[in-house]
Protein backbone atom coordinates (compact mmCIF):
# COMPACT_ATOMS: atom_id res chain seq x y z
CA UNK A 1 0.00 0.00 0.00
CA UNK A 2 1.39 3.31 -0.86
CA UNK A 3 1.54 6.26 1.49
CA UNK A 4 -0.66 9.27 1.06
CA UNK A 5 1.26 12.55 0.48
CA UNK A 6 0.06 15.68 2.14
CA UNK A 7 -0.69 18.44 -0.49
CA UNK A 8 1.21 21.43 0.92
CA UNK A 9 -0.61 24.34 2.61
CA UNK A 10 -0.53 26.92 -0.44
CA UNK A 11 -2.30 24.51 -2.88
CA UNK A 12 -4.64 22.77 -0.31
CA UNK A 13 -5.85 26.92 0.28
CA UNK A 14 -6.62 27.53 -3.31
CA UNK A 15 -8.18 23.93 -3.50
CA UNK A 16 -10.11 24.60 -0.88
CA UNK A 17 -11.18 28.33 -2.03
CA UNK A 18 -12.24 26.94 -5.09
CA UNK A 19 -14.44 24.72 -3.32
CA UNK A 20 -15.88 27.55 -1.79
CA UNK A 21 -16.96 29.47 -4.48
CA UNK A 22 -18.42 26.99 -6.96
CA UNK A 23 -20.32 25.94 -3.99
CA UNK A 24 -21.49 29.76 -3.68
CA UNK A 25 -22.06 30.03 -7.39
CA UNK A 26 -24.38 26.46 -7.31
CA UNK A 27 -26.68 28.40 -4.61
CA UNK A 28 -26.87 31.66 -5.68
CA UNK A 29 -27.76 29.86 -9.85
CA UNK A 30 -29.96 27.76 -7.62
CA UNK A 31 -31.73 31.19 -6.03
CA UNK A 32 -31.77 32.78 -9.18
CA UNK A 33 -33.39 29.88 -11.09
CA UNK A 34 -36.07 30.24 -8.16
CA UNK A 35 -37.06 33.82 -8.64
CA UNK A 36 -37.45 33.10 -12.48
CA UNK A 37 -39.85 30.72 -11.39
CA UNK A 38 -41.62 32.75 -9.55
CA UNK A 39 -41.29 36.02 -12.10
CA UNK A 40 -42.66 33.52 -14.46
CA UNK A 41 -45.40 32.65 -12.71
CA UNK A 42 -46.38 36.41 -11.82
CA UNK A 43 -46.07 36.71 -15.42
CA UNK A 44 -48.32 34.35 -16.34
CA UNK A 45 -51.29 35.57 -13.62
CA UNK A 46 -50.29 38.94 -14.89
CA UNK A 47 -50.91 38.04 -18.90
CA UNK A 48 -54.44 36.41 -17.55
CA UNK A 49 -55.50 39.32 -15.88
CA UNK A 50 -54.65 41.39 -18.62
CA UNK A 51 -56.29 38.93 -20.88
CA UNK A 52 -60.07 39.03 -18.70
CA UNK A 53 -59.50 43.01 -18.76
CA UNK A 54 -59.27 42.78 -22.80
CA UNK A 55 -62.25 40.73 -22.73
CA UNK A 56 -64.11 42.54 -20.36
CA UNK A 57 -63.28 45.57 -22.64
CA UNK A 58 -63.87 43.84 -25.93
CA UNK A 59 -67.69 43.05 -23.84
CA UNK A 60 -68.15 46.92 -22.75
CA UNK A 61 -67.41 47.95 -26.68
CA UNK A 62 -70.03 45.71 -27.53
CA UNK A 63 -72.27 47.08 -24.66
CA UNK A 64 -71.40 50.70 -26.22
CA UNK A 65 -72.12 49.39 -30.16
CA UNK A 66 -75.49 48.28 -29.20
CA UNK A 67 -75.96 51.51 -27.22
CA UNK A 68 -76.05 53.65 -29.76
CA UNK A 69 -77.90 51.75 -32.10
CA UNK A 70 -80.57 51.89 -30.07
CA UNK A 71 -80.55 55.74 -29.49
CA UNK A 72 -80.15 56.16 -33.09
CA UNK A 73 -82.96 54.25 -33.46
CA UNK A 74 -84.96 56.35 -31.12
CA UNK A 75 -83.82 59.51 -31.50
CA UNK A 76 -82.35 59.38 -35.28
CA UNK A 77 -79.08 60.93 -35.89
CA UNK A 78 -77.84 62.88 -32.36
CA UNK A 79 -74.88 64.19 -30.52
CA UNK A 80 -75.50 62.54 -27.27
CA UNK A 81 -74.77 64.74 -24.33
CA UNK A 82 -73.97 61.65 -21.88
CA UNK A 83 -73.52 64.22 -18.74
CA UNK A 84 -76.60 65.77 -18.55
CA UNK A 85 -78.74 63.24 -20.34
CA UNK A 86 -79.94 65.00 -23.49
CA UNK A 87 -79.67 64.59 -27.03
CA UNK A 88 -79.20 67.51 -29.96
CA UNK A 89 -80.66 66.98 -33.55
CA UNK A 90 -77.68 67.10 -36.21
CA UNK A 91 -78.91 69.53 -38.97
CA UNK A 92 -78.33 67.90 -42.49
Amino acid sequence: MTEDIKINEELFSEIEKLKSELTENVIKIGRLRIEISLYEKDLHLMNLQLQNLCDEAEKIRTTEIDLKKKLDEEYGPCEYNFETGTVRKIQS
